[in-house]
C-alpha cells in the first residue's frame, strides 16, 4: 500500500510538472516562430543540435550509469561516492575529446562558420547543460520528482522567454538566442543545484576505484550511442538542410517539436514515475514488482498514445494555427505522422529501459544503432524525392524498426531471467 501511495504521489507530481513543461515548450515555439523566419529557426535548431551532440556523447552514457547504480549505492551509504565518480568520468571524457574539439574549432574558423562570440556562448551553454544533467540524474534516481519536475518546467518556460527577451533588445541572431538560453539555464542551475548535494570529499579511495570500474564497464558500450541518439533525434535535419534548404529545416524542426513534445511528455511522465521503482525491483530481485511495473508502463503508454494519435489526425490544423507562427503553418499535415513515429519511439524506449536495468548495454547498442542507419538512409532517399513528407516517412521507418528490435531483445532478457529463476 505504501509503494502504491508513493507511486500515485510521484505520478501526480510528474504529470503536473511535465504538462507545465510541455505548455512552456509550446508557448516557447509560438513565441520564437513569431519573431523568426523558418531560415532563422532552422539555423538555431542546427546549432542547438550541435550542443545536444556534445552532451549526448560526453555526458549521457555516464548519466545512464548513475541512474542505474545510484539506488544501489544509496542503500549502502555510498551515493556521494557515486556522484563523484560520475563527475570524474565526464571530466576524463572531455579531456580525451579535447584534440578532436580543437580540430573542429579550427575547421569552423577556417570555413567562416562561426565567430569567437558565438563559439564562447556555445561552450557556455554546453557546460551548464552537462552540469544540469548530472544534478537532474541524481534527482531522478533518488525519486525527488518534485524538484526534478519543477526544474524541467521552469527551464521549458524560461529558456525561450530569455531568448525572445534578448532578441527584442539585440535583434534576431544566434548570439541573442544562445545568450538567452545560457542565462536562463545558469539561473536555474544555481537555484536547483543545492537540492542535489555535491559529492562528499571523504569517500574512500578503494570505494571510488571499484565504483569507477563498474561505471566504466557499464557506460563504455553506450559511448557510441551518444552519437547514435543525436543522429536519431536531429541528424535528419542536416540531411534536409543539404537537400532541401535551411528554411525547410526550420519548418521541419518547428513542426517536429510541436508533434513530438506531447508524446515524449507522456513517455517521460510514465518513465519518471515507474523507472526508479522498476530499477529498485531489479536491484532487489523482486520479480513480481518488475512485472507489475512493466505492465502498468505498457498499458499507460498504449492508452494515452491512442487518444493522442486520434486527436492529432482530427486537430492538426488547429494545433498549427494555435502553436506556430504564420510562416510555419503549412507543415500541419506532417503532425499526425510525426505523432505516430514518436509513439513507436516511446514504446521502444520502454523496452530499452529493460535492457538498461539488466545491464545489457551491448544489446542496447545494436537496438539503437541499426535503426538509425536505416532511418538516415531512407531520409536521404525519400527527402530528395518527396520532400518533407519523405523525411517524416523515414522517421517512422527508423522508430518502427527500433521498436521491433527492442521488443526482441527485451523478450530475450525476460526469457533468460525466468530460466534462471526456474533453475534456481
Amino acid at each position: 500500500m505504501q509503494i502504491k501511495n508513493t507511486l500515485v504521489k510521484d505520478g501526480v507530481w510528474v504529470a503536473s510538472t511535465q504538462m507545465l513543461a510541455a505548455l512552456g515548450t509550446l508557448a516557447g515555439v509560438r513565441l520564437l516562430t513569431e519573431f523568426m523566419t523558418p531560415a532563422d529557426f532552422g539555423e538555431m535548431s542546427l546549432w542547438l543540435g550541435a550542443v545536444a551532440l556534445f552532451t549526448a556523447t560526453l555526458a549521457n552514457p555516464t548519466m545512464q550509469a548513475l541512474l542505474r547504480f545510484y539506488p544501489e549505492y544509496a542503500q549502502s551509504g555510498q551515493d556521494n561516492a557515486a556522484r563523484k565518480v560520475a563527475r570524474h568520468q565526464i571530466e576524463k571524457l572531455l579531456l580525451w575529446s579535447l584534440p578532436l574539439i580543437l580540430m573542429l574549432v579550427w575547421l569552423a574558423f577556417a570555413k567562416g562558420w562561426t565567430s569567437l562570440t558565438l563559439l564562447l556562448l556555445f561552450a557556455l551553454v554546453l557546460c551548464v547543460d552537462i552540469a544540469r544533467m548530472q544534478n537532474m540524474a541524481v534527482l531522478s534516481a533518488s525519486r525527488n520528482q518534485k524538484a526534478y519536475g519543477m526544474w524541467l518546467a521552469a527551464e521549458a518556460w524560461l529558456r525561450p522567454a530569455f531568448a525572445v527577451f534578448a532578441m527584442y533588445f539585440w535583434g534576431v541572431s544566434l548570439v541573442s538566442i544562445l545568450a538567452g538560453y545560457f542565462v536562463a539555464s545558469l539561473i536555474l542551475w544555481l537555484a536547483f543545484r543545492t537540492i542535489a548535494p555535491s559529492a562528499a570529499a571523504n569517500a574512500e579511495a578503494a570505494d571510488l576505484e571499484s565504483i569507477s570500474k563498474r561505471f566504466w564497464h557499464y557506460s563504455w558500450p553506450l559511448l557510441p550511442l551518444g552519437l547514435v541518439g543525436w543522429l536519431s533525434g536531429v541528424g535528419d535535419r542536416y540531411i534536409i538542410g543539404g537537400i532541401l534548404g535551411i528554411a525547410d529545416v526550420g519548418l521541419y524542426a518547428a513542426v517536429y517539436g510541436l508533434a513530438s513534445k506531447p508524446v515524449l511528455m507522456i513517455g517521460a511522465i510514465v518513465e519518471t514515475t515507474l523507472r526508479p521503482v522498476y530499477q529498485q525491483a531489479v536491484v532487489s530481485g523482486d520479480e513480481v514488482l518488475q512485472k507489475k511495473c512493466l505492465q502498468k508502463w505498457l498499458g499507460m503508454l498504449m492508452l494515452c498514445s491512442g487518444i493522442g494519435l486520434t486527436l492529432a489526425f482530427l486537430m492538426h490544423e488547429w494545433l498549427a494555427n494555435t502553436f506556430l507562427g504564420p510562416a510555419f503553418r503549412s507543415g500541419s499535415t506532417l503532425i499526425p505522422w510525426l505523432v505516430l513515429a514518436h509513439i513507436l519511439l516511446v514504446l521502444a524506449q520502454r523496452n530499452g529501459r529493460i535492457l538498461y536495468a539488466h545491464s545489457k548495454t551491448s544489446d542496447l547498442a545494436k537496438v539503437e544503432t541499426i535503426p538509425v542507419i536505416f532511418a538516415l538512409f531512407f531520409s536521404w532517399v525519400l527527402a530528395g524525392r518527396f520532400g518533407l513528407i519523405g523525411a517524416v516517412s523515414a522517421v517512422i521507418i527508423g522508430f518502427g524498426l527500433q521498436l521491433l528490435m527492442s521488443h526482441a531483445f527485451s523478450r530475450k532478457v525476460g526469457d533468460s531471467f525466468n530460466s534462471e529463476a526456474v533453475n534456481s
